[in-house]
């Protein structure tokens, strides 16, 4: 007869049961409720399995979850590179519209400034220096008069 697994597992020996007793000596001494000297008991077979099976159901749902969860993130980050995309490229639009082009001489095309560069001296931040006035005249808008006159 085989030695039970508490027997086994302490090394204990001998490992003997009389037919009519559940347990072998060592444990019916240590008052050991389930000694398994005969075999497992049919029932805690059952319950073993039934645990073994709700635990590969969980599994399943949770392997399931897990690729539906990976679907939903690669088309997130599809999307998210899209509208990045997008948006650079209407950046990209609005420089290209801001900066006018150069020619080689790096003055703006035609020599003429854009509309939106109109010169208007009442403008918030225009600044006239006085010393580049000096051969125009006063300042007060006599430009052409003498000082002697």
């Amino acid at each position: 007869m085989p030695d039970c697994t508490r027997c086994l597992r302490l090394k204990l020996s001998p490992c003997k049961a009389a037919d009519s007793s559940l347990s072998c000596n060592n444990c019916r001494r240590a008052s050991v409720p389930s000694c398994d000297v005969f075999g497992v008991p049919t029932s805690e077979i059952q319950v073993l399995l039934r645990e073994k099976r709700r635990l590969d159901r969980e599994k399943q749902e949770t392997l399931s979850k897990l690729l539906r969860l990976e679907v939903q993130s690669r088309a997130l980050e599809g999307r998210a590179e899209r509208a990045l995309s997008r948006e650079v490229a209407l950046i990209e639009e609005e420089e290209s519209v801001e900066v006018p082009p150069t020619d080689s001489s790096g003055d703006s095309s035609g020599g003429a400034l854009p509309s939106d560069w109109a010169l208007n001296p009442s403008a918030p931040g225009w600044v006239v220096d006085p010393s580049l006035l000096g051969d125009l005249g006063s300042v007060d808008g006599t430009a052409g008069a003498s000082q002697g006159s």
